[in-house]
């Protein structure tokens, strides 16, 4: 009777590429894990991230909401009461829905940009997931990047939810039939306008920055750019890249040229020069400059929504690059040089002896 010889199975290979058992050269390629769960638990997940949201808003507003209803009610001062909560909560609710959507819609376009740059093979392997050793999975990534836009538009809605008051008098507020003698301004759009201008660039001028953070990480996190390919690989990550890029330095340009304009009615606050208020550099040099970095904003945004249909990489740094060196030259280094000469302060010291003379 002939034996059936025993059968052999083949020895996994080594993962340092030295032959196995079975001579095969096959190399075991070990990948990080990845981190995001079966797709059936991740609609539980999201459930119950709402719901932990949900609940930790009714405990945190709900008892002192009841309290003050209960309070003003007892001093016939309910439509007091719901006029303030309709105020509040609608500027909560605005807020929050322009942050989110404008996080969401730029996390997604990131995503997607990133996830084909990986797929054309354009950038280099993740410098972050490989130090981790985590990979995650699309589906997690983009969970992950939508509960940090819930949190980043809960933040910037509460802002406006505890500024209520300055909505209020900037919606009802009028004029003084007074005038500031540097600008023409009407002293009511200094109590009642101002501010609520100055609240809205501020934060949206920390949102824009926050975006644009965030995106670079996504974007970092998919891998650096292959710059040691051929021109056309560099070509292709900048359009890929730039147009979205772009974008985002176009809306900080413009909050921050905003905030330049905003700038020139508060030099009726300054304390920079000899007395308070607008004093001779402000008048005479800060003013100017303001308005230079006014006009440099404007040509840079310009300069990127054209970027966005011909991507050039390159261009949007030489001029970030640029307008950076003009508002550290224009904004700090120039008034302080021309306040602290002696010449500056003996000029406006004369002027305020002339003005009390006459």
């Amino acid at each position: 009777m002939i034996e059936k010889p025993p059968s052999v199975e083949p020895s996994k290979p080594f993962a340092d590429g030295k032959p196995n058992g079975n001579g095969s050269h096959d190399v075991i390629r070990e990948t990080p894990p990845r981190v995001g769960g079966p797709r059936g638990v991740e609609r539980p997940l999201r459930l119950a991230f709402v719901g932990a949201i949900l609940v930790v808003a009714i405990l945190a507003f709900i008892p002192g909401w009841i309290q003050k209803w209960l309070w003003m009610r007892q001093l016939n001062y309910g439509g007091i009461f719901w006029t303030l909560f309709s105020v509040q909560w609608g500027l909560f609710g605005a807020a929050f829905v322009v942050a989110v959507l404008y996080l969401w819609m730029n996390f997604r376009v990131a995503v997607k940009n990133g996830a084909a740059l990986r797929v054309s093979g354009l950038t280099s392997e993740s410098a972050i997931a490989t130090r981790l050793g985590v990979q995650m999975s699309p589906t997690f990534l983009k969970l992950a990047l939508g509960a940090m836009a819930i949190v980043a538009a809960l933040l910037f809605a509460v802002m406006f939810y505890a500024k209520w008051d300055t909505y209020l008098r900037f919606r009802y507020g009028g004029p003084f039939g007074l005038s500031d003698p540097l600008f023409g301004a009407d002293a009511g759009f200094y109590v009642f306008r101002l501010p609520f201008y100055e609240l809205l660039q501020n934060n949206l001028t920390t949102l824009a920055v926050i975006t644009l953070l965030a995106v670079l990480a996504c974007y970092l996190y998919f891998g650096l750019p292959r710059f040691s390919g051929n021109r056309k690989q560099i070509q292709a990550w900048s359009a890929k890249t730039a147009p979205h890029l772009s974008l985002l330095l176009c809306v900080l340009v413009a909050c921050w040229g905003w905030g330049f304009y905003l700038d020139h009615f508060e030099l009726l606050y300054s304390t920079q020069g000899v007395v308070y208020g607008a004093g001779y550099t402000a008048d005479h040099v800060t003013r100017i400059v303001y308005w230079i970095m006014v006009a440099a904003a404007a040509a840079l945004c310009a300069l990127l929504v054209l970027n966005i249909f011909r991507p050039r990489l390159r261009s949007i740094l030489i001029a970030s690059s640029i307008y950076v060196g003009l508002f550290i030259v224009g904004v700090w280094v120039v008034p302080a040089s021309f306040s602290g000469s002696r010449c500056c302060r003996m000029n406006w010291l004369a002027r305020l002896r002339t003005s009390k003379t006459t």
